[in-house]
């Protein structure tokens, strides 16, 4: 008997209302996550990964709108924003985002602030139990000087030890689903490749699953058990991560592999995709990327091509593999 997934996301669709016009930010999502897997949402900015992330974690701003759509959590239905998860201390659903700085209060120091979460979340009332929980998520999150760390304010500390902050904040619940979105973006190469390192001893570790969000394929190769490709609201192929790397089926993934620059190889030019993404207030009714595509052909301007399965365990939207030509 297959294994439950710990995540369900079933068509999920989801508006963001303008004061003069909606922006289709997700169309039809479907995937899982299996209990111990990190999947990779792979693509540009604006093609729709951040607002899945943060539909899942029930975050979503105002202004966003779940017109259709499943969230099932550890087989309980998440009912769109705001919705709350679960009440037991191992259903929980945190997220890490790009810009530490940002999710911290500069007016608290950060072990007030995981303080408060260890209280709220694990229902540990004594300040010294609470302290002592704290450090060890410090430590566990490799962050040198715990003590000191504890007592500094974010401005008092480096981007790098700003993040794991961020990171063990995220822990301090005990999350069985974490969510990273772009977590290495505001770092330098250096610091980015430890704090890679750091969130797959963490999976090891504890036996998380991660919803990892990035727009580096290269990054994705790195972490990812299976990788989703999104271009403009829309999933274009899904695949395990060596296969998706070895074998890219959909013209855009092999457009955003191709653009990867290799470091034996000099360029007089790096490569790129040509043409920028459709305006989401009025997307193509036909297939998303044919506007991009040197590989389109007629049928591609005249119907959107489902996103079908190719082969075990990968899924790809193009009509170059409707099921009649395969």
């Amino acid at each position: 008997m297959r294994e439950q997934p710990l995540l369900q996301v079933e068509n999920l669709t989801i508006d963001y209302i303008l004061a003069d016009s909606i922006i289709k930010a997700v169309r039809n999502a479907s995937f899982a996550i299996g209990k111990g897997e990190i999947l990779c949402l792979v693509g540009e900015s604006g093609s729709g990964k951040t607002t899945i992330g943060l539909a899942i974690a029930g975050a979503l701003p105002e202004n966003a709108v779940i017109r259709e759509g499943r969230i099932i959590f550890k087989e309980k239905r998440i009912l769109g924003r705001g919705s709350k998860i679960s009440t037991g201390k191992e259903d929980k659903i945190m997220m890490i985002f790009q810009d530490p700085a940002s999710a911290l209060n500069p007016l608290f120091k950060v072990g007030e602030v995981i303080s408060d979460i260890i209280k709220n979340h694990l229902g540990i009332d004594n300040s010294v139990k609470i302290k002592e929980k704290a450090l060890e998520l410090f430590r566990m999150v490799e962050l040198p000087d715990p003590e000191r760390v504890f007592d500094s304010y974010p401005h008092e500390l480096s981007g790098g030890m700003l993040q794991r902050v961020v990171i063990a904040i995220a822990l301090s619940a005990n999350p069985a689903l974490l969510i990273a979105d772009e977590p290495t973006t505001m770092l330098d190469v250096t610091l980015q490749a430890q704090i890679l390192n750091l969130l797959l001893n963490l999976r090891r570790r504890l036996g998380l699953s991660m919803l990892f969000i990035t727009h580096n394929l290269g990054v994705a190769a790195e972490v990812s058990d299976r990788i989703i490709v999104m271009y403009a609201g829309e999933i274009v192929e899904e695949a395990k991560t060596r296969e998706l790397l070895n074998n890219p089926l959909h013209p855009y993934t092999r457009g955003l592999i191709e653009c990867i620059p290799r470091t034996h190889i000099r360029y007089s030019k790096l490569k790129s995709i040509p043409g920028t993404i459709p305006d989401l207030r009025n997307p193509p009714k036909w297939c998303i990327f044919a506007d991009r595509c040197t590989e389109a052909v007629d049928l591609c301007y005249k119907i959107k091509p489902d996103l079908i399965e190719f082969s075990k365990d990968h899924r790809v939207s193009c009509h170059l593999y409707r099921a009649d030509k395969k």
